[in-house]
């Protein structure tokens, strides 16, 4: 629950006027006496790119963590292409199309922030079958 603002791609095989490829439906999640997620829900449609903006422990890094398969949502449903499924931690997730972009300054010290969101080569580095169009 950190406040980095980190970025989800997904990876949806839905038409845009379809069911949205991955959503959140009602997620709640605790840590001891923290609520960190509460009923929250998030449609991310085919070819967006969604920054996630909040105050320190708002819950960004859960959601994030939750698509991820980090941490499993004590209620609610992930949804992934219109079915409820349950991701089983990080490598499930990359073998279902979730990327995870953590905000991290250091990856590319040498680049701008517009070479950054630019990198061509994003495949290597998440070893998903990803369209690099996607990040020009």
């Amino acid at each position: 629950m950190s406040g980095s603002a980190p970025v989800v791609a997904v990876k949806g095989t839905a038409a845009p006027s379809g069911p949205p490829p991955a959503a959140l439906a009602g997620v709640s999640k605790r840590f001891a006496a923290t609520q960190a997620l509460q009923d929250v829900s998030l449609d991310l449609a085919a070819g967006e790119i969604h920054g996630l903006v909040g105050e320190n422990g708002a819950g960004k890094s859960t959601i994030v963590k939750v698509f991820a398969g980090i941490h499993q949502p004590d209620s609610g449903t992930v949804v992934l292409d219109d079915k409820p499924t349950l991701i089983h931690g990080p490598a499930h997730a990359r073998s279902l199309g979730i990327a995870v972009v953590h905000q991290e300054p250091r990856l590319f010290p040498d680049l701008t922030v517009a070479e950054n969101t630019r990198r061509h080569d994003v495949r290597v580095v998440s070893r998903l079958p990803l369209d690099a169009t996607m990040f020009r």
